[in-house]
């Protein structure tokens, strides 16, 4: 195909970004309300005045000046831990190619120009999420599969996430802020031993330094931690990281929480403190409106989030890791 161009959008791609968005959700959703619902598309709008040339990269191609495919992928900044090579993450949150013009040329561009974006912004894995029929293309590229299934819950009444009490009345639940940065970096450190199933000093030396910046810059903006205690002692602990999707008929602002370093102390295992806390951080990331809260874990956990309202994603998470010149 001859006169495809492939740039970063600007301003005045705008209303054609809109319109490839209504396509994607017409196509996905099948239901005559998307067509018909223009706050939905206000706060599309919104969100691409909002982050194109910015904080996201929305990648366009086009052919005579009209835009047929575009890649939108936001960046992550992850939680730091063994492996420094994956914390900076470039996630393909939204792509869409006209019907018409799904030929393997026309993704291969945008998708190469917008690798060469992640790179520039010296992003280390550039990450996707699929269904199954599309695996064998995305592996050819060099993607790898994630061991981890994925869960999404959508968050929608309040009053659904908070009549869990828990059975140790002197448990209380709190925020954390920047005066409990000593007690993070512990919980982290003994979340990854727990995991990896190493030494606690071993991992302190590797990412101790690291994971101390991380948290004087980013707590209680990208990311809140939730803490329970039973009075003076931290017995669990939930980080939250938060990011923004192309809005959609469920989550119209586009806003995600992502639950990681789940940790709660050996001798608290066995109550439902854990079911308790993650109520807990459900239900003060509704009041920064967040709609969905998705994450990654472990095969034998499954049943643990389903039974708090969690669904299994049919989508299968692929990760690439990005070289960069030494």
């Amino acid at each position: 195909m001859k006169n495809i161009k492939v740039r970063n959008a600007i301003l005045s791609d705008i209303p054609q970004l809109v319109c490839l968005r209504k396509m994607y959700l017409l196509e996905k959703c099948e239901a005559k309300e998307v067509e018909n619902d223009s706050m939905l598309y206000l706060q599309i709008q919104r969100y691409f005045n909002a982050h194109i040339d910015k904080d996201i990269d929305i990648v366009v191609s086009e052919v005579d000046a009209d835009i047929i495919g575009v890649f939108c992928v936001c960046y992550l900044y992850l939680l730091p831990g063994m492996n420094p090579d994956s914390e900076r993450s470039a996630y393909l949150i939204f792509d869409y190619i006209k019907p018409e013009f799904r030929i393997s040329e026309v993704r291969e561009k945008i998708f190469e120009y917008s690798m060469m974006n992640a790179k520039e912004k010296n992003a280390t894995v550039y990450e996707v999420e699929v269904i199954k029929s599309e695996l064998s293309r995305y592996e050819k590229a060099g993607f790898i599969k994630s061991p981890f299934p994925l869960v999404s819950l959508y968050i929608s009444d309040k009053s659904n996430y908070t009549q869990m009490k828990t059975s140790e009345v002197n448990i209380s639940f709190r925020k954390a802020d920047i005066s409990d940065i000593s007690d993070l970096l512990e919980l982290r450190v003994k979340f990854l031993a727990e995991v990896l199933a190493e030494e606690e000093i071993s991992i302190k030396r590797a990412l101790y330094d690291r994971l101390k910046v991380y948290i004087e810059e980013f707590l209680n903006k990208r990311f809140d931690v939730f803490l329970a205690e039973n009075r003076t002692e931290i017995v669990g602990a939930v980080f939250v990281l938060y990011y923004e999707k192309v809005p959609d008929m469920q989550i119209n602002n586009g806003k995600v929480g992502v639950p990681v370093n789940f940790f709660i102390q050996p001798s608290y295992k066995k109550t439902d403190l854990a079911k308790c806390l993650l109520s807990f951080a459900v239900e003060c990331t509704l009041e920064k409106e967040v709609r969905l809260f998705e994450m990654a874990v472990p095969k034998e956990s499954v049943g643990f989030y389903m039974e708090l309202g969690f669904v299994q994603m049919e989508l299968v998470a692929l990760q690439a890791y990005i070289k960069h010149d030494a």
